[in-house]
């Protein structure tokens, strides 16, 4: 896994409790999902830039 994907799964996973390293993959769909609401999908636009 590349570094900027790691930092990526580490953020998502910070901003929600409920998920595990396990239960959140590469190919895991956030917004679909529903593991950010549209305030932190801003806040993640922002981390991602």
């Amino acid at each position: 896994m590349s570094d900027s994907i790691s930092k990526v799964k580490k953020y998502i996973l910070d901003k929600n409790s409920s998920l595990t390293d396990t239960t959140f993959l590469e190919t895991t769909d956030i917004i679909e999902n529903r593991l950010i609401d549209s305030l932190q999908f801003v806040e993640f636009i922002l981390f991602v830039e």
